[in-house]
């Protein structure tokens, strides 16, 4: 996993005092297409069994999500809605209308497994902040692991 630096000021400084932190850089992001693809070739479905799959688990999860219920893949996680709403004096007071619609999001609570398949096997290396749009990324030969990082904060 490639990453960059980012500066972020200190807000309470009033010499613009800060610290340079680091940033994924993403490469690209899969689409669709290529997921479909892959799970084609890894499994004995066809591409189109896959898509079939994939849009009907979409749909089956914004159902059961607006059901109510929590929607729990094993080795991905788990989906749920969340929101905000107005607060009132009393608890009987409380109606629907006291949702912010606004504020209602799907989230998801990332399996642990995964999360520790990923912090255990991601190794990590320093791009160069970008000249131009086009510019190749040089990488720097500071590679390091999720593990290695992980030790590093807590010495």
């Amino acid at each position: 996993m490639k990453f960059n630096t980012s500066f972020y000021g200190n807000p309470r400084s009033e010499n613009g005092d800060g610290k340079f932190y680091p940033r994924p850089e993403y490469d690209r992001t899969i689409g669709m297409d290529e997921v479909v693809v892959d799970i084609a070739h890894a499994t004995s479905l066809t591409a189109a069994d896959v898509t079939a799959a994939i849009k009907e688990l979409a749909a089956l999860i914004r159902r059961y999500l607006i059901h109510g219920h929590k929607v729990q893949l094993d080795d991905i996680g788990t989906f749920k809605l969340s929101f905000k709403g107005t607060g009132q004096e009393n608890a009987e007071d409380v109606t629907a209308d006291d949702i912010t619609r606004s504020s209602i999001k799907v989230t998801m609570l990332v399996d642990y497994g995964l999360r520790q398949y990923v912090r255990g096997n991601t190794t990590f290396s320093k791009v160069r902040a970008r000249k131009s749009k086009d510019a190749d990324a040089a990488t720097d030969s500071d590679t390091v692991s999720a593990e290695e990082s992980d030790s590093e904060k807590t010495e």
